[in-house]
This record gives structure tokens, C-alpha cells and sequence, in this order.
């Protein structure tokens, strides 16, 4: 959890209900509960009500893509950006003006800043996908260091 925090540091980081209860059904995600620098925000009634807009554009019925139609409206009611690996709730945020971060790209900065060592991201990466968490777009930390980070990390100019 201390890595996930140096890479989140620059942020203030908030979670809405629906991603406490994800959090919470899954072992290797509980220390993010206790993680006293990610707050629990309530949904305002009107991002409430839009929460479930966004939930019904992603398809999701009960709890399905809740969490992520919850973040995407928490990002607007605070006015802040989002992480959000679903590629199809990615895409809603962006519809929505939002700037909609995933992990690995969240990891990218951190290595590009030189905050973050990319072997320790690609062992939390590997942490993440043995804990059952299927939302990244690589499958393993070995891919992220030799697909992804070559790819993503060539000079800008």
C-alpha cells in the first residue's frame, strides 16, 4: 500500500461507497480500507441520481459497473480527475470532460517523474492480477516492463 501511495501522492485520493464494498470483498485490496490518505466521499443527490445514469450507459445492472459509474460522478461533483480501468467507464469519463486515468498509466507517470522504480511497479502490477483483479490493460508486470513501458515512455516532442 506505501507503493500505491507514493505514486498517488501528488493527488488528495477519494473513493465512493461502491468501491469501499469492492475493496472490501476482496483480501489483497483490504489495506486500502485502512489507507488513511484515501477518504470516503458521500455522492451529493444529484451526483447520486447521475451515478445511476452512468451505470445504466455502461450496461450495468445491480452493482454491475457501479463502482465505476459512482467515480465518474464523485470526479465531477469534486471537480477532480479519475482512475478508472474500465475501458468503456475510461471512455465515459472522457465524454464527460474528465481527465480518466488507468493504473498503468498512473504507474507510467510515476516512472517518468522518476518516483516510482519500474520492477516495484511491475511487482504490484502482478500483485494486483494475483489478487483476481482483471480491469488492467497488461497481464502481468513482465509485459507491462517489456510491451507497455517501451511504447508509452519514448520522448515527447
Amino acid at each position: 500500500m506505501e507503493f500505491l501511495r507514493t505514486v498517488l501522492e501528488p493527488w488528495d485520493c477519494h473513493h465512493p461507497f461502491q468501491v469501499f464494498s469492492e475493496l472490501d470483498g476482496f483480501d489483497g485490496n483490504r489495506s486500502a480500507l485502512d489507507a488513511k490518505w484515501i477518504t470516503f466521499v458521500n455522492l451529493e443527490l444529484k451526483y447520486d441520481l447521475l451515478a445511476a445514469r452512468f451505470q445504466a450507459a455502461l450496461g450495468g445492472v445491480g452493482t454491475k459497473h457501479l463502482g465505476e459509474a459512482q467515480c465518474i460522478a464523485l470526479a465531477l461533483q469534486e471537480n477532480c480527475e479519475v482512475l478508472i480501468d474500465d475501458r468503456d467507464g475510461n471512455d465515459l469519463a472522457y465524454d464527460n470532460d474528465l481527465t480518466a486515468w488507468s493504473t498503468t498509466e498512473m504507474l507510467e507517470y510515476g516512472i517518468r517523474k522518476g518516483d516510482v522504480d519500474p520492477q516495484k511497479a511491475a511487482e504490484y502490477l502482478d500483485g494486483l492480477i494475483s489478487n483476481g483483479y482483471k480491469g488492467l490493460d497488461v497481464t502481468s508486470g513482465a509485459m507491462f516492463i517489456r510491451e507497455y513501458l517501451p511504447r508509452h515512455l519514448r520522448p515527447r516532442g
